[in-house]
């Protein structure tokens, strides 16, 4: 019965018009989504995906990743439209957030690596954060491992990337 009135409370939350509101309760859902946590929050949560504030875009994927650790059955109908949103997506924060939940994806459900790999390498080429530079080269060595191929395709896009970037972080 808690389980219930936490959902509903939650749901109600997250549609809430107030910014400060929609981000306790990401933070919240984030730090108790399990298998048990209802589909009817995953639901709510994507929905926040389109949010016009990158902070709540931020959570709302942090949390979807979280769901789709629990609920691999819900990876198949939402990942595509997660993906293609990021490759429009213009705040380098939601963008990095987006790598760390590729990331976090990857390691539990390997497979699922080919509808990564473009995203990730057109965020290479287009975006010159050195973070996000750093984040996308730990994603690419977990994706190294799991298809050797890889090596020979990305070795011309860093080299182009440690020519041209001054962080000594990304050397």
């Amino acid at each position: 019965q808690a389980q219930f009135m936490a959902t509903n409370i939650l749901q109600k939350d997250l549609k809430a018009n107030q910014l400060a509101v929609q981000s306790v309760s990401l933070n919240c859902l984030a730090h108790c989504v399990d298998a048990n946590t209802s589909p009817e929050l995953f639901q709510k949560t994507f929905q926040l995906v389109h949010h016009s504030k990158s902070q709540i875009r931020k959570k709302a994927l942090v949390t979807l990743g979280l769901f789709m650790v629990h609920h691999y059955d819900l990876i198949p109908h939402h990942l595509e439209t997660i993906v293609s949103l990021m490759a429009k997506e213009k705040s380098v924060n939601v963008i990095i957030c987006f790598v760390n939940f590729m990331d976090l994806l990857i390691q539990e459900q390997p497979a699922l690596y080919p509808l990564v790999l473009p995203v990730a390498f057109e965020m290479l080429s287009k975006h010159k954060s050195n973070w996000l530079t750093i984040k996308l080269i730990h994603l690419f060595r977990r994706l190294v491992l799991l298809d050797k191929r890889l090596v020979k395709k990305l070795a011309e896009p860093f080299l182009k990337t440690l020519k041209q970037t001054a962080s000594k972080s990304v050397e």
